[in-house]
């Protein structure tokens, strides 16, 4: 090979930036995480105590990425009743509420801030919906990226035990129906013990 083809591969492969890996989560496992965590009585997530004729709870939840944002929506269903002889009396409400936040990197983790109410039909129900927002939305679509890795490397593969060290999670991007990650990190491989 001629030299100077040598010095140029050389100086493009010290300067060109090297990514270990992208870490890929899809609408759909987006959602179904939500699901699992949270809405958990029968597929809905109870925003007050369940009765008969007073409650108010989320279902059907999905969760989009778009323009660098995490899109979420949910079926709300209330109603503030009351048993009169065997009938629920009182108002009923049901309406889709849509939740937009941007997806964030803390350490290892990726989690959603500036959690914000896009679609509501009143301000009624609003200052429930944001405290759910705030308390329960957020830190259920929290994902420990380095926890996830280092349980699919605690088993032996052959005779080699495999750990990750100096794990930094790059930018954020939020679109085409999926929220990735650049990676980079350091894998040892030991003699398993």
């Amino acid at each position: 090979m001629p030299r100077r083809l040598l010095c140029v591969l050389a100086v493009l492969f010290v300067a060109w930036p090297a990514t270990a890996a992208e870490f890929v989560i899809t609408e759909e496992a987006a959602t179904r995480a939500l699901v699992d965590r949270i809405f958990t009585r029968d597929g809905k997530y109870d925003l007050s105590e369940y009765s008969r004729c007073r409650f108010a709870y989320l279902m059907t939840p999905t969760v989009r990425f778009e323009g660098d944002n995490v899109l979420i929506r949910a079926y709300f269903s209330g109603q503030a009743g009351a048993d009169v002889g065997g009938d629920c009396v009182g108002p009923k409400d049901a309406f889709w509420v849509a939740v937009r936040g941007t997806p964030t990197v803390e350490g290892t983790h990726i989690s959603l801030s500036n959690l914000e109410i896009i679609e509501s039909p009143g301000s009624l129900y609003r200052v429930v919906l944001e405290n759910t927002l705030s308390r329960v939305v957020g830190p259920a679509l929290r994902y420990d990226v380095e926890k996830t890795l280092r349980e699919a490397l605690k088993k032996p593969n052959g005779p080699y035990q495999v750990r990750i060290e100096n794990l930094t999670i790059g930018t954020l991007v939020a679109r085409d129906n999926i929220l990735s990650a650049n990676l980079d990190f350091r894998l040892i491989a030991e003699l398993a013990k």
